[in-house]
C-alpha cells in the first residue's frame, strides 16, 4: 500500500522516500488510491493510482495544470508524479 505525506519544508514523501522537487503547501488522501494537494504557488493536484484505486500497482495518474490547463498524465508510480510536477 503506497503512503504519500508532507515532510519537512514542504516536500513530499512517498512510502517514507523524499521524492519531491516541488513545494507542496498541503496533501490529503481523499480516498482509496487518491490524494489532492496544493503547491506552495497555489496550484492544485490529483494523484491518483495504485491497487487501491483499482489498478495495477504501475498504473498511475497525475491531474496537474500543464501547458494548455488541467491534464491527466500518465506514470508508473506515485513517485514519478511528483517528479513529473517538478519538471513543468
Amino acid at each position: 500500500m503506497t503512503t504519500i505525506t508532507l515532510g519537512q519544508n514542504n516536500t513530499v514523501k512517498v512510502n517514507n522516500r523524499i521524492v519531491s522537487t516541488v513545494s507542496v503547501a498541503k496533501i490529503e488522501k481523499v480516498s482509496g488510491g487518491v490524494w489532492a494537494g496544493e503547491t506552495s504557488w497555489g496550484d492544485t493536484f490529483r494523484v491518483i493510482g495504485g491497487w487501491a484505486a483499482g489498478g495495477g500497482r504501475n498504473e498511475w495518474f497525475l491531474e496537474f495544470p500543464l501547458g494548455f490547463g488541467d491534464q491527466s498524465v500518465c506514470a508508473s508510480s506515485a513517485a514519478e508524479c511528483f517528479r513529473m510536477m517538478g519538471r513543468v
